[in-house]
């Protein structure tokens, strides 16, 4: 014990480990030595001691029989030659057990288990066998008195076989007396060694968990001293608290633990510092989701509905046609900054910046449920805000003159089916979405350009919405690279009376211009703002001069993006 102690923790708990493994290993291998042994025994019992018992006794019981029957048929000497049959089968079937006990006995020298005195009792087989013999001469010879009626020579013969039978009947009541004994000591010597092997398994059941006990006791005393301090950093770590460092003061298992714990915790500080800077490229959901979970990184897309926005800074080229590249840099990403906010505040996930374009998406996992339409407006919303200071910060910084370099915005927003997942080759892949609602979505950003709106949604988004955001349908519409219509709405910041300009989008639509132009100016009247009021209003000036065909459906098909 005192050599051990001076072993580390590994090596003690192996050594230890070692020492009742061995011990175990005897105890077990000694168990089954003794187990086999009693299985041995009692498999001799049972296929050769028992069987030979059976049919030493049964030779007994024929050999009775047969000297029964003669004397049935001394007493009935008319009926001599069908007893005469019995007595032959007699005969023949003790002499088949004589050749059975021959076998069994011939088997049993040599076995482990066999009698000491096995060949002594062979011997005394062979002798009964050749008595048996003799008698079985003697007894024809009587018989064949008995069928001539032979008086005076039956006499003797019957007396010469009372003394032979005499004789056999107290050789086999010998062996068989032996065979019995022989048995019983087989089976008291299986009882000794069962409950010898009971009361060594239990001893040593008892000993093997005491062991067990003080092993665990040593094993224990020993450990928790030396990892209370790292258990202490544990709980530092679980509360978020990545600067702890575990000192390192030996080279045994407890040294190595305190040094793995360090490496971990510089792990977990290098995550947090990816997830900081990496996250800032790609949105930092998906690279704690990649972190946590590496194997997302191999999965095939998931087909799903989520809802697409686009958002784009209107003026961007002219702009950087009049600054420096250093400043078109920080404006661009003043720009994003405010954008990506908006987006990250109602729980979207930015997947490219295009230059001065921003796309993202919504939907699960980052997003339970239908949730992502709202949420996806109303980040329009936020991002019609942040524009308004975006737009305040440039002027200031950048001295730009809105008048001759105006800044403006626009946004489309879709929803529908689309593949979702780490989109890419083997090289380099992201976590993205692709489908026609993506270029769906794209169409519509650009489409605000027709109607002077700043955000235009799709059907499906609209059909989301719940009454926490107002929009009104503006038009019906076949974008580029579509052969279906789209019905496409206006997000507004606020609810508006839309009852005149759903009645002029109406008549617009049966060709009833008179009507139309009337409602769209009232609407104009409420709202001089109204871009898509006046949009329309163009458009009833040129198709009251350029009549459409008669099977005109009010859906304005669009050439370019």
């Amino acid at each position: 014990m005192v050599r051990i102690m001076k072993l580390n923790i590994a090596h003690k708990i192996f050594s230890v480990a070692l020492i009742a493994l061995v011990a175990m290993t005897s105890v077990a291998t000694y168990s089954i030595h003794l187990t086999s042994e009693i299985s041995s025994e009692l498999t001799f019992i049972a296929e050769k001691q028992l069987p030979l018992n059976d049919i030493i006794a049964e030779i007994n019981v024929r050999i009775l029989e047969k000297e029964l029957l003669l004397e049935r048929i001394f007493l009935e000497p008319d009926n001599a030659e069908k007893s005469g049959e019995k007595l032959a089968a007699l005969s023949k079937t003790i002499r088949k057990d004589f050749g059975k006990a021959d076998a069994l006995i011939a088997s049993e020298i040599g076995d482990k288990n066999a009698p000491a005195d096995i060949l002594d009792f062979r011997i005394a087989m062979s002798k009964f066998e050749e008595h048996y013999l003799k008698y079985e001469v003697q007894a024809a010879k009587v018989f064949d008195s008995i069928k001539k009626r032979g008086t005076g020579a039956l006499t003797e013969q019957l007396n010469e076989l009372y003394k032979v039978q005499d004789s056999i009947d107290q050789e086999i009541e010998n062996l068989r007396l032996r065979v019995e004994g022989n048995s019983e000591d087989a089976v008291k010597t299986a009882e000794e060694h069962e409950k010898f092997l009971l009361l060594f398994n239990i001893t040593m059941t008892i000993f093997a968990s005491l062991l067990a006990i003080l092993i665990s006791g040593w094993v224990t005393r020993i450990l928790v001293q030396n990892i209370r301090k790292v258990s202490e950093a544990a709980a530092e770590v679980e509360r978020g608290i990545l600067d702890v460092n575990v000192d390192v003061t030996t080279s045994d298992e407890i040294g190595g633990l305190s040094n793995s714990f360090n490496q971990m915790v510089e792990g977990l500080r290098v995550k947090e510092r990816i997830k900081d800077t990496f996250g800032k490229y790609v949105d930092p959901r998906i690279v704690e989701r990649l972190l946590d979970e590496p194997g997302l990184s191999n999965l095939d897309g998931n087909y799903q509905e989520m809802t697409i926005l686009f958002v784009d800074l209107q003026g961007y080229t002219s702009i950087s046609e009049k600054l420096a590249p250093s400043d078109l840099v920080k404006l661009l990403n003043l720009f994003l900054e405010g954008m990506t906010e908006s987006v990250s505040e109602y729980r979207g996930v930015i997947n490219d910046f295009q230059g001065d374009a921003v796309m993202s998406f919504g939907g699960a996992p980052f997003v339970e449920g239908e949730e992502h339409a709202i949420l996806a407006s109303k980040a329009a919303l936020g991002m019609i805000g942040n524009f308004e200071k975006f737009k305040r910060q440039a002027i200031k910084d950048f001295n730009l003159d809105t008048k001759v370099m105006p800044l403006n915005m626009r946004i489309g927003i879709s929803t529908g089916m689309v593949v979702v997942g780490n989109i890419g080759s083997s090289a380099s892949r992201k976590f993205s979405v692709v489908g026609d609602p993506v270029n769906l979505g794209a169409r519509l950003e650009g489409v605000n350009k027709t109607y002077g709106s700043r955000v235009i949604l799709s059907e499906r988004t609209h059909e989301l919405l719940d009454s926490s955001v107002f929009a009104r349908e503006i038009d019906s519409i076949q974008v580029k690279g579509k052969t279906e219509p789209s019905r496409i709405y206006q997000l507004l910041d606020q609810k508006v009376e839309e009852n005149r300009f759903a009645e002029g989008l109406s008549a617009y639509r049966a060709q009833n211009w008179s009507l139309a132009k009337e409602c769209f100016n009232e609407c104009l009247n409420l709202n001089a703002e109204d871009t898509v009021a006046r949009t329309f209003l163009d458009r009833i000036e040129y198709l009251a001069e350029n009549s459409p065909d008669p099977e005109w459906d009010g859906v304005w098909k669009f050439e370019t993006k």
